[in-house]
């Protein structure tokens, strides 16, 4: 005789999908959060490399000219930067110029799955550690 499995054993094909999708947008959302957290914290990478400048006066935004390496790594740190801590100033500008809605949407929507899905993570995470000390 087969042993029967619970209902919750199996799960369908769509639920663990969206599962995944939840813990990829929260877990994207977490370090991107970080990523933009120690950049701007302990000062951006580019500040003593040869052939970097800044892109304005506060030095948040960075373009490298010298090597390849150089200039994707300040492209990616911008990015990251923009799509964090700069998305409210950008979310504004597309709202009074549709010239920036193509450069904030990303981030909006981003923002929009990203932000529910990490509180999600976090209160499964603590619930789930929770748990795990209670009955250690």
């Amino acid at each position: 005789m087969a042993a029967r499995s619970s209902p919750g054993a199996r799960r369908s094909r769509l639920y663990r999908i969206a599962k995944a999708a939840v813990v990829g947008f929260g877990a994207t959302f977490w370090v991107l959060w970080g990523l933009a957290t120690i950049l701007l914290i302990d000062g951006h990478p580019f500040n003593a490399a040869p052939g970097c400048t800044a892109m304005d006066e506060a030095g948040v935004f960075w373009e490298c000219a010298q090597g390849k390496a150089e200039a994707l790594g300040a492209a990616a740190a911008n990015t990251v930067i923009a799509l964090t801590i700069a998305m409210p100033v950008l979310a504004i500008a597309a709202y009074f110029d549709a010239f920036f809605l193509q450069i904030a949407l990303p981030g909006i929507l981003l923002n929009l799955l990203g932000l529910p899905a990490a509180m999600f993570l976090l209160v499964r995470g603590t619930l789930n550690m929770m748990e795990y000390l209670r009955y250690r």
